[in-house]
């Protein structure tokens, strides 16, 4: 029996003709496996619509927010209206997603009367794009023949109370998802999952972070014991760097779980980071597909991949990074140093982009995303204050700003003639590279740069390292 559990972005639903190619593949691929299940995100745009709502919600008059609520119902009944040409089709259709204005009419009358919006009703609100969308897609592919239901993940996926980032909780979520989904795929019904959608043990609404629908599907297909996971986006694949900004960037036909995980954390777009988690511990691999180029090959991720004279696979860069910065005495021990700021970094749920130091080691340099809200910026920096008394803590944004490069391989500590080589060939492009990432990890090479260098760094390591190896 070859279950697949293939996720859609939003960008493969955002239109009509897009909604439509995707359940082309569907039906297609259907073919080829005996159980396919499906997971989807809202349409493109729709869930910054409705953060929009909300956020007018909260500091404006009702009026404003119920025409933002009509703007995104016209919005969806465009596509329901220019995929289904039966009348009565579409009447069904927005007969099922009529409840998930109301509850979002309900959501923004609850913000606007506190004045402000609460991590719950985040997830309760910003959720509303997927409940609606899986109702539309399901229902095009029965009319093309395919028995398929609309599932809401939150009847599937259980999380602790966490919102806005939760975690889920494996054996319950196990539980839930063959007690709903297995007797579907045994009818020979195929499934249309929301994404970035879960729920506490108590029911209340959760989301899995911004993106989180590819960790959907890599939840639900650990729970089924699926053979593969295929996530269908806008781009061929996982590409040696940034194409927007590189324009010889490359398709990676094959990158390992680790590999994968390190290019999502560090700035590639093209997949969740904690997606590779479920997969790597199912032993599953992942294909990176595009929907509006389906004879690409895409890359497979799998749990080793080694090939000879391929030092680095890729490079990112993420800009404006904030720095945390300790100053460190002659007595202090840099491990223990590092080892008490990262579990104050945890404790406060805050990513650690990487470690940084002077030369002279008379600072260590705590790297966090600039999207961190403030209010936890001030919450860490007192909790450092107190268990590394008497150091002046201090955030630095410095004027230019500070972007992180990381340049991605197989065992790259391992390898330090290429990490003397990225340093000189930056050194000689005129990029001050005085900041190097401590305790690198084994697949990447981290460094700090002034911003406006990161393009030239990007193309530089990516032109004289990478393209100069044969995959």
């Amino acid at each position: 029996m070859r279950r697949l559990v293939m996720k859609f972005g939003g960008t493969s639903v955002g239109n009509a003709q897009a909604t439509r190619s995707t359940a082309a593949l569907i039906l297609k691929h259907r073919q080829d496996w005996d159980e396919i299940v499906v997971v989807i995100s809202a349409m493109a745009g729709i869930t910054d619509q409705i953060i929009i709502t909300i956020e007018t919600a909260c500091c404006s008059n009702p009026k404003a927010y119920k025409a933002q609520i009509s703007a995104i119902r016209s919005q969806v009944n465009q596509v329901i209206n220019e995929l289904f040409q039966d009348r009565s089709q579409r009447f069904l259709i927005r007969d099922q997603i009529a409840p998930r204005y109301e509850e979002l009419l309900k959501l923004c009358q609850r913000i606007h009367n506190i004045g402000k919006i609460t991590p719950r009703l985040y997830d309760a609100t910003v959720s509303l794009g997927e409940r609606i969308n899986i109702h539309i897609l399901s229902t095009l592919l029965i009319e093309n023949g395919l028995a398929s239901q609309a599932v809401d993940a939150s009847e599937l996926i259980v999380t602790n109370e966490c919102f806005q980032n939760a975690t889920p909780l494996q054996p319950a979520t196990r539980i839930k998802v063959e007690n709903r989904l297995k007797p579907l795929l045994a009818k020979k019904i195929v499934p249309v999952v929301t994404g970035f959608i879960s729920a506490t043990e108590a029911g209340e609404i959760t989301t899995l972070g911004r993106g989180g629908s590819d960790y959907t599907a890599a939840i639900l297909a650990n729970s089924l014991d699926a053979d593969e996971i295929w996530i269908w986006t806008d781009v061929d694949g996982v590409l040696t760097t940034d194409p927007v900004l590189v324009s010889d960037a490359r398709l990676i036909p094959e990158i390992s779980y680790s590999e994968a995980y390190e290019l999502a954390f560090f700035g590639a777009k093209v997949l969740h980071p904690k997606t590779i988690f479920p997969a790597e511990e199912g032993n599953i691999p992942i294909r990176i597909k595009n929907t509006f180029n389906p004879n690409s090959p895409g890359t497979l991720i799998v749990p080793n991949n080694h090939p000879k004279g391929v030092p680095i696979k890729a490079v990112t860069s993420i800009n404006d990074v904030y720095l945390i910065t300790i100053p460190k005495r002659k007595s202090d021990e840099r491990p223990a140093i590092i080892k008490t700021a990262k579990k104050g970094l945890k404790d406060q749920g805050i990513d650690l982009l990487g470690i940084f130091q002077t030369t002279d080691a008379r600072f260590i340099h705590f790297a966090i995303s600039s999207q961190t809200p403030p209010q936890q910026i001030s919450i860490i920096e007192a909790e450092l204050s107190r268990l590394l008394p008497g150091r002046g803590y201090s955030k630095n944004k410095p004027s230019a700003g500070q972007a992180m490069v990381s340049a991605i391989g197989n065992q790259i500590e391992n390898m330090p003639l290429i990490i003397a080589k990225v340093n000189v060939l930056l050194e000689k492009a005129g990029i001050n590279t005085s900041l190097f990432g401590y305790q690198t990890s084994q697949n990447s090479l981290r460094f700090l740069i002034p911003c406006q260098d990161s393009e030239k760094a990007l193309r530089k390591i990516h032109s004289e390292v990478i393209l100069n190896a044969s995959f």
